[in-house]
């Protein structure tokens, strides 16, 4: 194994200080030289980590480097990159694709995801509706593998919603930094208006909504429930991206199974049962790269764990063996011991007596 060389790392600002950290330090690891491109909106934070990994010493000087501006610096440093890592939009992903495709260096992409929360009539209900408020509004939703619609067997439907209103109940805004709070601020000025499109499409189509209501001036929305969803809502297809989970009933689980598959996306799912055997069956049947089966969020901290997506979702993966290795060119070595005096039996030249030979070697072989 050997370094590649310049590694790029393009960053969102959902998560600027735990994605790029997860990808330097393996692509450091392998003897590689990091250029870090974060968003626009993060650049301090980017700029502070940076710094605490050259005040570590753990790294040669110069190994690591920021690049900071818009969209127009990232392309810039795709140019002088030996393979890219981006996480971000599926638009800018696929330029980030053919960016690369065109100068025939390796990309891993990860684009976002829808995360169905599959809740089967025997889940643990209690665990489930805790999770799935956990899962949905840490960070103000703002997480790639954030559940954001629970498909729910009608015979526990009215439980589990009754249980997830009053567990959003408890939670508590706050100003940033405190730590009596929950729920935050949307980082992206653009996601705000996103959510409100979200939430106004689901009330004009018949949803029951609690909570969702806007703060512009502080760019917050209190936390929100859309009960009674249906798959033709926006929030049901397209990634919300902020405090707001929709919860839709199923007559079966096959049923939820197939609204799950049905999307373009394919980064995270989970399965909610106490018969765990059915529940590995069930996490089998679903396009997704990391599924879970009564737990969310968990997939990243499981470090030795690939971590990736299907579909629109990306390609390509990360962390455990897998996320060391691809940070490296891979060389297939032979070496001839013995007898170097000689030429092997299948060298030129040809005759009947060889060809004869060679064919009842490849018989016994």
């Amino acid at each position: 194994y050997a370094p590649r060389g310049i590694i790029a790392l393009v960053t969102p600002w959902n998560m600027p200080f735990l994605i790029p950290f997860g990808d330097m330090v393996p692509a450091l690891l392998a003897g590689n030289a990091v250029l870090l491109k974060p968003s626009e909106w993060t650049t301090k934070t980017a700029l502070y980590l940076a710094d605490r990994m050259r005040a570590s010493g753990l790294f040669p000087e110069g190994l690591l480097q920021v690049c900071v501006g818009d969209g127009s610096v990232g392309a810039e440093v795709l140019k002088h990159a030996d393979m890219v890592l981006f996480t971000g939009s599926g638009a800018t992903g696929r330029k980030v694709a053919v960016a690369a495709a065109e100068r025939l260096i390796p990309c891993v992409l990860e684009l976002g995801g829808k995360h169905s929360m599959v809740v089967a009539p025997d889940a643990p209900l209690e665990r489930a509706a805790k999770a799935a408020v956990w899962g949905r509004f840490a960070n103000s939703g703002q997480i790639c593998v954030g559940v954001e619609r629970c498909l729910v067997h009608e015979d526990v439907y009215p439980a589990f919603c009754a249980k997830l209103e009053a567990e959003v109940k408890v939670l508590r805004p706050g100003p940033a930094g405190s730590y009596e709070q929950d729920l935050g601020r949307l980082i992206f000025p653009g996601q705000f208006a996103v959510v409100e499109r979200h939430l106004a499409d689901a009330r004009a189509k018949g949803a029951r909504v609690v909570g969702g209501e806007p703060d512009a001036a502080r760019s917050t929305f209190s936390p929100a429930l859309v009960f009674d969803a249906t798959p033709e809502m926006l929030l049901m297809q397209e990634e919300t991206f902020g405090p707001v989970l929709a919860v839709m009933p199923v007559h079966r689980v096959d049923e939820a199974l197939v609204i799950a598959n049905a999307g373009r996306h394919g980064l995270a799912a989970s399965v909610w049962t106490r018969d765990l055997e059915k529940g590995a069956e069930w996490a089998s049947l679903l396009e997704c790269g990391l599924v879970s089966v009564n737990d969310v969020l968990i997939h990243y901290a499981a470090c030795s764990l690939p971590f990736g997506g299907m579909k629109d979702s990306g390609l390509g993966r990360r962390h455990g063996d897998q996320g060391l290795r691809m940070f490296c060119q891979e060389q297939s070595l032979v070496i001839h011991e013995w007898p170097l005096d000689t030429p092997d039996l299948w060298w030129f030249p040809y005759g009947r007596l060889k060809s004869r030979a060679l064919a009842i070697l490849a018989r016994l072989g």
